[in-house]
């Protein structure tokens, strides 16, 4: 490398540029082409992403390692094919997380019957549970993070009951205006 150090202060010096292209980069295996996810169930797509976040990840490490910064962009073209793969597993995943059934289904007013006001009552009863754990957990966020829930991202562990805590709302709703 130090020859081309010298080749450059001479190519500086009648004041043209040299470019030397990607730096030398360490190996990540898995990168080949891009596979398939559309046969993966939920969890193995998640299992997957893990997966390669963290040889991004171990990428990004080796390169700090090797050079004592982390790569720019162009550092990064030999993994091209781990952050394509990467981008296509985060959209199926995101995609089945909106095409998913939902929780649980709405009551249509039609069918209640006068077993409605025991079924409110069990909502009821079920709303104020998850409203309490709910509640708990914004707690526990905020004395782990000193901050307020704000996105999707920090609900995700939660996000299931976040839902059912919406849909029984809407049931109760509709319970009361019959």
């Amino acid at each position: 490398m130090d020859a081309w150090k010298n080749d450059d202060t001479q190519f500086k010096q009648v004041g043209m540029r040299i470019s030397y292209g990607p730096r030398f980069v360490p190996e990540i295996s898995g990168t080949s082409s891009q596979p398939s996810f559309n046969g993966m169930t939920f969890s193995e797509l998640k299992t997957r992403k893990r997966e390669l976040k963290q040889q991004l990840r171990q990428y990004d490490m080796k390169f700090f390692e090797q050079h004592g910064i982390m790569p720019v962009k162009l550092d990064k073209v030999p993994i091209r094919q781990l952050y394509k793969n990467y981008k296509s597993i985060n959209n199926c995943i995101s995609a089945r997380g909106r095409d998913g059934p939902p929780i649980t289904p709405v009551i249509p007013k039609a069918t209640l019957s006068s077993k409605s006001s025991q079924d409110l009552h069990g909502l009821k009863t079920e709303k104020q549970t998850l409203h309490q754990m709910l509640r708990s957990y914004e707690k526990d966020f905020y004395n782990l993070h000193n901050r307020q829930v704000s996105c999707y991202a920090d609900i995700r562990p939660v996000a299931s009951q976040y839902r059912r805590y919406k849909e029984i709302k809407k049931q109760i709703s509709a319970l009361q205006e019959s």
